[in-house]
């Protein structure tokens, strides 16, 4: 065979590749298109990646193909990465397999809108209690979608973790790697990652945000793949998720929303700009606003509320602590005590001491707030310079014991008499007292 003569596509006609239907058992839980690329490979007997070649139609040399598709047995990386390769590479696989919604498996129909940097796992993740069911015939042998995005931790089926690493020997497994999935054994220990003890455990508190975590991101895919061509998904209107929040008593202004959701301030600026986000942070936009996930990408699904209820997942900085009312009669008399007594308690400290943002504070003391901080610093004052005088007076009783000794009294032999530095703020401030005198 000449090394340099093209592939002779007439070997895959698309009169071969059969209408092979994706499996979505469950709404939200569909098929990857990495996996099921690979079933449609194993059910025409060619690689995975030769069967990408004939797809997209790209006229590699034979000697290219058999340098990476015959020996090149993992996946692609873009397949299921919200890029545009995949999106062509979905919908040419949905014409020639004949089978409606192929086009729409994996993330590339929302290339638009979303980033494909953190979309996706950098390892494999699956549910040992689905992996126990696939394998027992319960459930048809596939992966979902879930278990490839950053932001789903959690099985929805049977709400327990999703583990990522052998149970046995700790080896993770690349995304990428040549090896079937799901996988039945560890390829480094040959343990049965069904045996996993571990996805029981449901002791942690962060079970109930990752279970609506995982919830959202099955919801979402569901709906928006629901959604005709026309009403596809748009970009996300992050000045509108804000302004509902705040009609909502969320929030009361920008900067605590974008605490909220953790989102930086110059990332906000990108986003009113128009650029892209990752998925996980229009999560974190979804669950600080509590809203669908699904009606940040359709309007469709805008005014859907999912949970209800305030969010818990950051209690530095939590709903509850500003939306809840307070008694600030008690707050300001509680102050005036502070400052009667010389307490020497800030603003911030009075929030922490009362669990109540320390800005929100600020805005129901008003000027009783700069009184606060104003007291405060006049008493570290105080005891700034009470510490001072007790300190000069330290150092001439030891500036006298060295002149008794016949010892050259200086700065250095001072510090080293009371065993100070002679470089802290604190000592330089007690010389020049001394010196003074």
């Amino acid at each position: 065979m000449n090394a340099s003569a093209p592939l002779n596509y007439d070997d895959y006609p698309r009169s071969i590749l059969r209408s092979e239907p994706y499996h979505e058992p469950l709404p939200g839980l569909v098929e990857s298109l990495d996996s099921y690329g690979e079933r449609l490979g194993i059910a025409h007997n060619v690689q995975r990646r030769s069967l990408e070649f004939v797809v997209l139609a790209k006229p590699q040399t034979a000697i290219y193909a058999s340098r990476h598709c015959q020996h090149s047995r993992g996946p692609s990386i873009w397949t299921d990465s919200p890029v545009e390769a995949s999106v062509q590479y979905a919908a040419r696989l949905e014409e020639m397999t004949q089978q409606p919604g192929v086009a729409k498996l994996g993330l590339g129909w929302m290339h638009k809108c979303i980033t494909s940097a953190g979309a996706l796992r950098a390892s494999k993740a699956w549910c040992p209690m689905c992996l126990r069911e696939s394998f027992t015939g319960r459930r048809p042998l596939y992966v979902p979608l879930l278990w490839h995005l950053t932001g789903c931790d959690v099985c929805v089926v049977h709400r327990t973790w999703l583990q990522s690493s052998c149970p046995r020997c700790r080896a993770k497994f690349p995304r990428c790697s040549g090896s079937r999935i799901p996988m039945q054994q560890c390829p480094q220990c040959s343990h049965h990652l069904s045996d996993d003890d571990r996805a029981t455990d449901q002791s942690n508190q962060l079970m109930d945000e990752a279970i609506w975590a995982a919830e959202a991101l099955a919801d979402m895919l569901c709906k928006l793949r629901a959604l005709p061509p026309e009403e596809g998904p748009v970009q996300p209107d992050l000045r509108t998720a804000i302004k509902s929040a705040a009609a909502r008593n969320l929030c009361r202004s920008t900067n605590e929303f974008l605490a909220l959701a953790g989102i930086p301030k110059g990332t906000y600026s990108s986003l009113l700009n128009g650029g892209k986000a990752s998925l996980l942070l229009w999560l974190q936009v979804a669950m600080a606003a509590d809203i669908s996930l699904a009606g940040l990408f359709s309007h469709r699904y805008w005014h859907e509320d999912v949970r209800g209820e305030a969010i818990r997942w950051r209690p530095l900085l939590s709903a509850r602590k500003l939306t809840k009312p307070l008694p600030w009669n008690k707050i300001q008399d509680e102050a005036r005590s502070q400052m009667a007594a010389q307490g020497g308690e800030t603003v911030r400290e009075l929030g922490r001491r009362l669990n109540i943002d320390a800005n929100h504070l600020r805005q129901g003391l008003g000027d009783l707030a700069a009184e606060l901080d104003a007291d405060a610093k006049a008493k570290k004052a105080r005891v700034r310079a009470s510490a001072t005088e007790a300190l000069a007076q330290e150092l001439l009783r030891a500036k006298k014991s060295l002149k008794e000794a016949c010892v050259r009294v200086s700065g250095r032999a001072l510090a080293k008499r009371l065993g100070l530095s002679r470089h802290s703020v604190q000592f330089a401030a007690a010389m020049q007292l001394l010196n003074s005198k």
